[in-house]
């Protein structure tokens, strides 16, 4: 139990990485160099009214979310009786696809109400899908074996997670659209067809180049800032699927295609347009403050010893008894004495993981490493010099010190241009909260969460 309550907390982290509004680098600046966000504008048109506007098309079909405007279904306070439970296998029997099948939400119903504009079910499962598929990617046996054993918990975790996101997505859209006339909103559709599209495949293909030689870090720093289109450039390579023609029909695979992505791709792209416009994201720290932040997080800026070393080691499990894995320590440490090469000699003899490195262990901090015995010689031995035969439980060791630096504190000019950056972002996410807080007390809004019978079911 104990280690599914961990992999549950594991995959909520990922959800968090992966979906809604991400506060990150790209949330902080407005379209432009660097922010692969494009603005995309609304055209002005004769002769159009409020009533030309239409909701956005949510299937291939062109069927509109919500369509059905005279269902009671719509009204929020409904929406309990909304969730219904049936049995379903969504998958196609490929291997390469998550296999989660069993009692899900009906695709149809509606999980959400933000305004006039519907969240179904339909249009969160796919995305939770893809999600746990991307997460299967990077996971360890004992991880996926936990995920086979518990896939439809792992499934309603991910729904339930980004019901939240989503509507926080929604409510940007909305705010974004309550900006436009009635000429201008009944353009909205054809430029999400149009401009989004021409956007949303610009920055997915250059998505998808970048992650093809991108660094685990590089990666990371993507699906932050671009959640959705690190997925499905993700989706791409994995299943050779250079072109969009051909990502569309992966999608298939999951139950949801091109024109489903763009729509979301444009009303995120379009709310957060709103955003930058709203909210001043950009406003100058004084040097002042750069300071009293210095002096607030004190403690922030102090570092550890460190040192670097190389190291021979016996394992007293590779020999028959102490004596025999004593002399083969000291008959090592003898040929380093009489002249022969230390990280030949680890190369040859030591029994540690980085023997095949010379012996030859890269920075660590005081107070970090597992053998206490190994940990004090490095910070007590002066630089250069061989230590004696150290034992701890695991066998004997020598160690070597090739560098140390001591513990002190990063001065404020070592630290300012890092502490600006941090005091911007913090800026930032508090002018993106405050918004958001402003347009969930001006826009209605429900979702099966708020019922409390519903949300504590197993979906």
């Amino acid at each position: 139990m104990n280690r599914r309550v961990h992999r549950g907390a594991v995959f909520l982290c990922f959800v968090a990485l992966l979906v809604g509004l991400v506060v990150s680098e790209s949330w902080g600046q407005a379209p432009g160099p660097g922010n692969p966000l494009p603005e995309i504008k609304i055209p002005t048109a004769n002769n159009s009214t409020v009533s030309d506007f239409k909701p956005f098309p949510r299937n291939s079909e062109g069927n509109v979310a919500g369509g059905n405007n005279g269902d009671a279904r719509a009204n929020p306070q409904n929406l309990a009786s909304d969730v219904q439970q049936v049995s379903a296998d969504t998958r196609t029997g490929d291997p390469a696809l998550p296999q989660i099948s069993g009692r899900i939400y009906e695709p149809a119903r509606i999980m959400a109400v933000v305004a006039d504009q519907y969240i179904l079910a339909g249009d969160l499962l796919p995305q939770a899908d893809i999600m746990i598929w991307s997460m299967m990617q990077s996971m360890k046996p004992d991880e996926l074996e936990d995920l086979n054993q518990n896939r439809e918990q792992y499934r309603q975790m991910a729904i339930r997670s980004m019901i939240g996101q989503t509507i926080q997505t929604k409510m940007l859209f909305v705010s974004f659209l309550r900006t436009l006339d009635a000429e201008q909103r009944a353009h909205t559709a054809d430029i999400i067809n149009d401009k989004g599209r021409e956007a949303f495949e610009e920055i997915l293909l250059k998505i998808y180049q970048t992650i093809q030689t991108a660094s685990r870090r590089e990666f990371n720093r993507l699906q932050q800032s671009e959640p959705q289109m690190t997925s499905l450039a993700q989706l791409m390579v994995k299943f050779n699927a250079p072109t969009i023609a051909e990502l569309d029909k992966v999608l298939h695979r999951f139950n949801t295609n091109i024109d489903k992505q763009i729509v979301y791709f444009s009303e995120l792209s379009f709310g957060k347009q709103n955003l930058f416009q709203s909210v001043d994201l950009e406003r100058e720290v004084s040097h002042q403050e750069l300071l009293d932040y210095y002096y607030a997080h004190l403690e922030d800026y102090d570092y550890e010893a460190k040192a670097r070393w190389q190291q021979l080691t016996v394992r007293f499990s590779q020999f028959e008894n102490k004596q025999q894995a004593y002399s083969t320590i000291a008959n090592m440490g003898n040929k380093v004495l009489l002249g022969a090469d230390f990280a030949a000699v680890a190369k040859e003899q030591s029994q540690e993981s980085k023997a095949i490195d010379g012996g030859i262990h890269d920075w660590t901090e005081k107070g970090n490493l597992a053998s206490t015995q190994i940990d004090e010689a490095l910070f007590s031995l002066p630089v250069k010099q061989m230590s004696p035969i150290l034992e701890d439980a695991r066998g004997f060791h020598i160690i070597r010190v090739l560098d140390r630096t001591s513990a002190g504190r990063f001065t404020f000019v070592e630290k300012q241009d890092e502490i600006k950056a941090d005091l911007k972002n913090q800026i930032r996410t508090e002018a993106i909260a405050k918004f958001m807080e402003k347009l969930e007390k001006e826009i209605p809004h429900s979702s099966i969460l708020d019922q409390p019978r519903v949300a504590n079911q197993s979906p």
